[in-house]
């Protein structure tokens, strides 16, 4: 008899254990935040941001933690893009009026201000065409002008690099590259 309240006993606690870790690994899964799990599958398959850049750019909004799946995470890199733009801009416009009103750079430099303006007036039109094509449900509509906004970022960046001059916009560049890259990858990824 006391083998069998030995076996019940034993029974019992290895029940109570297998629950125990059931519930953990349970609610180990449900405090799994989703932004991350995202992040980390559409930075994985990218070269042109990581991880933390996903985090941090779609965490900076609190729509990102209501969003349902790519395509609406893919509106907040869409939103901050619009503010990264229109803060270049302006930078621009400040670098072009200079102290006193008056541009001091070379020449060459202002023309490369000049062309990135253009720059990224394309890509706000870009932008507007995106949108309305996720609007429409056609996403690859939709990435095909993410692409072209790429392309003028690279465009601004390079017209310093190919003349020799440090670029005052590289950060800004950098950033406009990666929120394009990254709204893509959100439309790209299962709606």
């Amino acid at each position: 008899m006391a083998s069998s309240s030995f076996y019940g006993s034993a029974s019992a606690l290895l029940l109570f254990a297998l629950l125990f870790n059931t519930t953990k690994e349970v609610t180990a899964d449900i405090n799994v935040d989703p932004l991350l799990s995202t992040c980390k599958s559409i930075a994985t398959a990218n070269t042109y941001f990581d991880v933390e850049f996903c985090l941090s750019s779609l965490g900076s909004s609190n729509r990102s933690h209501h969003a349902k799946n790519g395509v609406e995470l893919s509106s907040i890199a869409l939103d901050l893009l619009a503010a990264n733009v229109t803060s270049t801009l302006a930078k621009i416009h400040s670098l072009m009026r200079g102290n006193g009103g008056h541009y001091k750079g070379s020449n060459e430099s202002l023309v490369y201000l000049y062309l990135c303006r253009i720059q990224y007036i394309f890509i706000q039109g870009e932008e507007a065409y995106c949108i309305a094509a996720i609007k429409d449900g056609k996403f690859n509509i939709a990435i095909s002008h993410l692409e072209k906004s790429t392309s003028y970022v690279k465009e601004c960046e390079d017209g310093y690099s190919k003349g020799n001059i440090t670029s005052p916009l590289t950060t800004e560049d950098n950033n406009a590259f990666k929120l394009v890259k990254l709204a893509a990858a959100l439309l790209s990824s299962p709606h």
